[in-house]
């Protein structure tokens, strides 16, 4: 199992460069000799990875905010949306999602239920009850591409006319919005040029199983958060 998880870390260039324009992390990070960032990341899994005694642990859950960003002044995402989302997100990481038939049965024996469950939030950062939901108008296309001052990405902050995130060492910020022609992208673990960039981007029309993102064709049964969960 160690030397798998090691070789899959190494390759991650590799295949993040193969998804072309479907997923947003190789462009977003320099996954090379060059990156001290990266360098120091491998580093310390591979230190753990010799050195550390892997552990039994208990099932643990991460409370969710999903921050829909939109040119719609409705709101077009609903609660139910989310919901199937997150079902698709936790029957994945459960070795249950309905992909798992196209395994390659090389791996199949190290299929297992990562004890990993992602909910909704229920309280905010205030201490109020909350659905997990936060709607922002915005008057920004494509707001997951666009830039300002320092490089930071519009969709994470309100001045740029998206959506300042919560707490991210308490909450899994997931933003929703136009993303041109990308699906998704996360941030990689210690990567973020920014800490308020920490957690996922999703294009509006892959978000879901659903309604309008369920129309989407081969890429609408909500196995993309899947994959940018797995980078982040």
């Amino acid at each position: 199992m160690r030397p798998l998880l090691m070789h899959i870390l190494f390759i991650l260039p590799q295949l993040c460069a193969a998804q072309d324009n479907w997923c947003d992390v190789d462009r977003r990070f320099n996954f090379s000799g060059q990156n001290i960032l990266y360098q120091h990341f491998l580093e310390r899994i591979y230190e753990r990875e010799t050195n550390g005694q892997i552990e039994n642990r208990t099932d643990k859950y991460f409370p969710v905010v999903i921050h829909v960003v939109a040119i719609d002044p409705y709101q077009p995402v609903s609660l139910g949306q989310a919901l199937n989302q997150l079902d698709v997100l936790n029957e994945d990481f459960a070795g249950k999602g309905k992909n798992i038939d196209k395994l390659l049965s090389t791996f199949s024996s190290l299929v297992a239920d990562a004890g990993m469950h992602f909910c909704l939030a229920s309280i905010d950062p205030d201490g109020q009850p909350t659905s997990g939901i936060t709607f922002t108008h915005t008057d920004v296309k494509n707001i997951g591409t666009q830039t300002g001052w320092e490089g930071r990405i519009a969709i994470h902050y309100d001045q740029l006319g998206g959506k300042s995130g919560w707490d991210p060492s308490r909450y899994i910020n997931i933003w929703v919005g136009e993303y041109g022609d990308f699906l998704g992208s996360a941030s990689f673990p210690g990567m973020a040029q920014f800490p308020e960039e920490i957690g996922l981007i999703m294009n509006i029309e892959n978000f879901g199983s659903i309604g309008d993102a369920g129309q989407s064709g081969y890429f609408g049964r909500g196995h993309t958060l899947t994959h940018e969960m797995g980078h982040f």
